[in-house]
């Protein structure tokens, strides 16, 4: 797979993962569930944190975890394509 074609699909994935995200913070309820299909459903609820109880404190955490996470997606994929 080329390095350009693997950036597109990188791309695609946290586009619509952030996306999801953006629709479900702003249309759901804590706690709400929406089942898609009999074997998928949607509930939303808030992590503060991240690994392990791991939390960034600050107003900024999760900006800063959001980043890191578009950092390592574009390294792995860098690293997979040699």
């Amino acid at each position: 797979m080329s390095l350009k074609k693997a950036y597109l699909y990188v791309f695609v994935v946290l586009l619509i993962d952030q996306i999801s995200k953006v629709y479900i913070k702003t249309n759901f309820f804590l706690n709400e569930e929406v089942e898609v299909f009999n074997w998928f459903r949607i509930h939303f609820i808030e992590n503060e944190g991240m690994a392990w109880g791991f939390e960034i404190p600050g107003n900024y955490g999760k900006m800063i975890l959001t980043i890191f996470r578009i950092f390592a997606v574009f390294g792995i994929a860098w690293w997979l394509q040699d």
